[in-house]
């Protein structure tokens, strides 16, 4: 039972940082054009001038859904987290969030870019809001509720979280890769 167990570092939290990076969040877009292209661009990681300028001309010139036009907000940010603009994403995921406030990948996403910028405190609830609404791959909000608690020293709920990412989608190795810095214990009775 987890709240029978004490959790204990393995590695100091600044090695974390340095093997561990919050994951990407990605929507899935109903139509075709340049939408797609953007939401399949965010997918495969690929944050490519081309791939910018597919998500731009998208929210410009394609008359998008609701759904649709906030998720290329979401994919454009994804894109610029891919490319550790944190700042950049910060901004499309806030206009996601003010315009689709029932989309769970722009609250983990953007909890995302707040723990690459050093404001775990302020992720983790956006994480949790995004877990809450429901995501496309929950495994991946799990994952950055995990990183979010690690850097705000919750070890037994980062272990909780990184656990539950795996169970969730145990062959995406990034939840392993972290959880190998934990070591679990019985408590002492």
């Amino acid at each position: 039972m987890a709240s029978r167990f004490l959790m204990s570092m393995a590695l100091a939290a600044g090695l974390l940082g340095l093997a561990a990076l919050p994951a990407k969040a990605q929507v899935t877009v109903s139509v075709g054009g340049m939408a797609l292209e953007c939401s399949l661009s965010a997918k495969a990681g690929k944050a490519t001038p081309e791939a910018f300028r597919a998500c731009s001309e998208a929210l410009v010139t394609e008359p998008l859904n609701q759904h649709d036009l906030y998720g290329t907000y979401v994919n454009r940010g994804t894109l610029h987290l891919i490319r550790n603009e944190s700042h950049d994403a910060l901004k499309d995921f806030d206009i996601a969030k003010a315009g689709a406030p029932m989309l769970g990948e722009g609250f983990v996403n953007r909890g995302a870019a707040l723990i690459n910028l050093g404001r775990a405190k302020e992720a983790e609830p956006e994480i949790t809001r995004g877990i809450e609404m429901g995501t496309e791959e929950p495994e991946k909000a799990y994952y950055n509720r995990g990183l979010a608690r690690w850097w705000l020293e919750d070890f037994k709920g980062a272990y909780e979280d990184l656990k539950k990412a795996q169970a969730l989608k145990p062959d995406w190795a990034a939840s392993g890769q972290v959880l190998v810095n934990f070591t679990v214990t019985p408590a002492a009775r």
